[in-house]
């Protein structure tokens, strides 16, 4: 993420999360306000309606006792109390009375609103009784109270008839201040007289009792069932009841009668208002939150611009240096820090530059240095990582040192055999030598001087170490020949004088045999002549064959085809008795060049080595002969290649020499390879032998090609 983001993130952070902090507990106090004045608002209005019920209660009481006392009342009732029993006051008497009553109930039944009116005796019974200015019997009095809860005595209070709910008030009648009679007036506080009240106090106002509705300014299918279980306790407040989508706040009060309670009265104040007032707040805190962060946005942006232009344009700087390209500058001025750091971001690429050229002058000198050398060098790492490979090493054994840096030097197959070597090395054991490592590649076999130091810094802590590989395999080679041509010509010229001076004699002892043999009859006798004459013989193809390999002379020399030299060999060797228990593979390319030489010496050569790949094999092996020209097109190369026994690693350095031989005595005199050694280096060329016990041997000719 870009560090201008990262600063307006960080910036709004610091801005946008206290402002929402605040406008959250603005919100919350708001609402919390509202709440409280909406619970203060109930609260007053249920003072408002239980003082209305209460101012109610008081009236009934006050003008229940004025009638009680009034004489139109209580003369009749005085009457029929006191001469209801004598003769005189008969039905109709009675009904008079009665009757005047009513009238005169009847002027304040209209004054004081109320809905039923008794008269009745001490004794309980009723008198009259009038409903809305109807006179009516006493079964057919609506809501009658039980005979026991009249007691001549005066009492107003709020009473449950049924599912109906009345203020009743009560009053002694009396005449010349003695009991007569009860007045009883009863009022029912129906939906018309809460309408009156919801009027006045602008709410909803129900009569609960046994958890249902008696009387309401709502229906009753309106309520929530859960309502009237949460109306037990006195004076509490149920906030957020939805009705119809709307949200109302209730709260109840009992309305006792002698300390019972009578009914519960339920006041309801719908919150409209209040949540409007909330949400106006909120909306008003939103949109000034979000013109406070749009301002905040701005502001960052324009302050993050002028701080992050000079980093952008030092990240532009440091990928153009980064490509290479160290004379891009910062183009920043300011007299602040961000000027200061520019300038010496500039002064930094140009150290850097600086620094760079000689960096890469001194890494050119010691790449120069290591490609130069002409030996091998690997430099590894103290956990045996390569870090180096030279130009000389990679020849050596045809790699890319490319596919190797960074790699283990196990990775390289040719230094496993030492790898415990390295690590003595690089646990401060020393320098390591190894004078004769030899290693496999497509061309054969090579010889090194192989030499491991310790590498060190200043403080003479080992930090990896240097190998070194010299190849010696054309040195060890040319000491090899040399050493050989050395003793062979040495032999050479012995083995001439020796020859010559052998030759006469025999020559005298063959004629002097065969002299003998000619006049000699005894059969024993001539049996010794015969064996005489044959070993004399033998001695001098032995001798004879000194001198073929001291012989220097090129005068039989000519062009000769190589390919034909081999197939009269194979000719000549198909005679062998063992020739067909043995598989020949031919593999001759095509326009060979020819070569300048002997035909019969290189026949001779060819012979002797196919006949000792013959006494290397047995039954099933393979002799393979290829002919081709070298890698330079200087030399054409004649091999063969056995799957013999091989030969002894401690035998290959005197395979050449005259007398040397591994066969069983009386099969060799070690004079055919030597002899061979001797006409190829009379012809310019060379011989050379690989082998390796068990798998098989490759002679190989080498002859310079006529041109």
């Amino acid at each position: 993420m870009r560090l201008r983001f990262k600063l307006i993130i960080l910036a709004l952070v610091i801005v946008v999360i206290p402002m929402f902090v605040s406008a959250y507990f603005v919100i919350d106090n708001v609402r919390e306000q509202n709440y409280q004045e909406a619970d203060l608002m109930i609260e007053n209005t249920l003072q408002g309606v239980m003082k209305e019920l209460s101012q109610l209660q008081a009236d009934y009481g006050s003008k229940v006792e004025a009638f009680a006392r009034s004489e139109k009342i209580a003369l009749p009732t005085y009457i029929l109390n006191k001469y209801s029993n004598y003769r005189y006051l008969d039905a109709s008497n009675k009904e008079e009375l009665e009757s005047s009553i009513v009238d005169n109930v009847l002027l304040f039944n209209l004054a004081l609103n109320f809905d039923v009116a008794e008269v009745r005796f001490l004794n309980k019974e009723l008198i009259v009784a009038v409903e809305n200015q109807r006179r009516i019997g006493e079964n057919l009095i609506p809501g009658n109270s039980p005979a026991e809860e009249i007691t001549g005595e005066k009492k107003v209070g709020f009473v449950r008839a049924g599912d109906k709910f009345l203020l009743e008030a009560q009053a002694p009648i009396l005449w010349k201040e003695k009991k007569v009679g009860i007045l009883i007036l009863k009022k029912y506080i129906n939906e018309a007289y809460l309408a009156t009240l919801k009027r006045a106090q602008g709410v909803n106002i129900a009569i609960i009792a046994d958890k249902k509705p008696l009387v309401s300014t709502m229906s009753h299918s309106l309520f929530p069932g859960d309502l009237f279980s949460l109306t037990n306790k006195e004076r509490r407040i149920i906030r957020n009841v939805n009705i119809q989508g709307e949200h109302y706040n209730f709260i109840c009060q009992n309305l006792d009668l002698n300390g019972d309670k009578v009914a519960t009265v339920l006041v309801g104040l719908s919150t409209r208002r209040t949540s409007e007032k909330i949400a106006n707040t909120r909306l008003i805190l939103f949109k000034t939150t979000l013109y406070s962060l749009l301002l905040a946005i701005i502001i960052i942006i324009f302050i993050s611009n002028g701080f992050t232009r000079p980093i952008k344009k030092m990240i532009e700087v440091t990928n153009e240096i980064r490509k290479g390209n160290f004379d891009k500058r910062v183009d920043y001025k300011s007299n602040d820090e961000l000027g200061e750091l520019a300038e010496q971001f500039n002064e930094m690429a140009i150290s850097f530059k600086e620094y760079r050229d000689n960096l890469y002058q001194l890494k050119e000198f010691q790449e120069n240095i290591l490609e130069s050398i002409r030996e091998g060098m690997i430099v590894i790492d103290t956990e045996g990582k390569i870090q180096s490979i030279n130009r000389s090493l990679a020849e050596l054994f045809q790699i890319y040192k490319e596919n190797y840096i960074g790699k283990n030097l196990s990775e390289l197959s040719a230094f496993r055999q030492l790898e415990d070597d390295f690590w003595k090395v690089i646990k401060e054991e020393g320098i390591f030598v190894k004078d004769d490592f030899h290693y496999q590649t497509q061309e054969g076999s090579k010889i090194f001087n192989l030499k491991i130091y310790p590498l060190t810094n200043r403080e003479r802590e080992i930090y990896g170490a240097v190998i070194i590989l010299e190849e010696i395999s054309r040195k060890v080679e040319l000491e090899k020949q040399l050493l050989l041509n050395d003793k062979l010509s040495s032999i050479g010229r012995f083995t001439a004088g020796i020859a010559h001076e052998i030759n006469n004699p025999l020559g005298a002892i063959t004629n002097f045999v065969e002299t003998i043999l000619y006049d000699e009859e005894d059969e024993t006798k001539r049996n010794y002549l015969e064996c005489i004459r044959s070993e004399t013989e033998r001695i001098s193809s032995i001798v004879n064959g000194l001198l073929n390999f001291s012989r220097q002379s090129k005068s039989e020399f000519g062009i000769v085809d190589i390919r034909e030299v081999v197939e009269l060999a194979l000719k000549i060797c198909q005679y062998q008795k063992d020739y067909k228990k043995f598989k020949i593979v031919k593999e001759f390319g095509d326009d060979l060049p020819y070569v300048m030489g002997s035909f019969n010496q290189l026949q001779q050569v060819c012979v002797n080595l196919i006949l000792n790949a013959f006494e290397a094999m047995t039954e099933g092996d393979s002799l393979e002969i290829r002919i081709k020209p070298s890698a330079d097109k200087a030399f054409l190369e004649v091999s063969f290649t056995d799957t013999g026994t091989g030969i002894e690693p401690q035998h290959l350095q005197k395979i050449f020499d005259p007398f040397f031989t591994t066969k069983e005595e009386g099969k060799g005199v070690g004079l055919g390879l030597s002899i061979s050694y001797g006409i190829i280096k009379n012809h310019g060329g060379d011989i050379k032998v690989d082998s390796e016990v068990g798998i098989g041997s490759t002679f190989t000719i080498r002859l310079p090609i006529y041109k």
